[in-house]
């Protein structure tokens, strides 16, 4: 084993260690002692200088990063990693472009209520099937009605000009009948 993945051992180690620190003042000072000793270690010429290179990287990036890393270990709110946010991001992202038959969301039908969406698609990680379904038991019909016509208003011109990719042959008999009508 080479010693990157040491280091990056050990990083992980400190940033995620098995016992919770008690704050973000003792992350900073061990992971400030770790890197220094790392590099003080590290050969500077020679055999091995590729590991005190990638230390430095490694002190690079993480600098770039310092104020902002240790506030999920002085406030249990905060999550480490954004990850189960940026999935929640895909998620309804993904749910846009199947509903509106698009390939990106970016302009479309989503783009003017995106974030109502992503709230509802929050709500529905959020929580679970039983709350959902006391929530929504609770609508008025005439409203639902209504929405569904407001959405077809919206939707009607996008899938128009979908249907030219779905019913080629339909579409290009129109575009002849509308070219003949205007040359007669």
């Amino acid at each position: 084993m080479t010693a990157c993945p040491i280091v990056l051992i050990g990083i992980m180690d400190i940033l995620w260690s098995r016992k919770a620190p008690k704050n973000g003042k003792i992350v900073q000072k061990r992971l400030r002692s770790f890197l220094d000793i790392q590099l003080l270690l590290a050969p500077a010429r020679g055999m091995g200088s590729y590991l005190r290179r990638f230390i430095e990287h490694a002190q690079k990036v993480t600098w770039s990063y310092w104020e902002g890393l240790f506030h999920c270990y002085n406030d249990p709110r905060i999550p480490q990693t954004s990850n189960a946010i940026e999935g929640l991001f895909g998620f309804g992202k993904r749910i846009l472009r199947k509903c509106g038959g698009r390939k990106s969301t970016a302009n479309g039908c989503g783009s003017a209520e995106g974030s109502f969406f992503l709230f509802t698609a929050a709500l529905h990680a959020c929580t679970s099937r039983e709350e959902r379904n006391k929530l929504l038991l609770d609508y008025i019909p005439k409203d639902y009605r209504e929405a569904r016509k407001k959405q077809a208003l919206i939707r009607g011109p996008e899938s128009k000009r979908r249907q030219y990719a779905r019913t080629p042959d339909a579409y290009l008999e129109r575009i002849s009948k509308s070219w003949e009508e205007k040359q007669v």
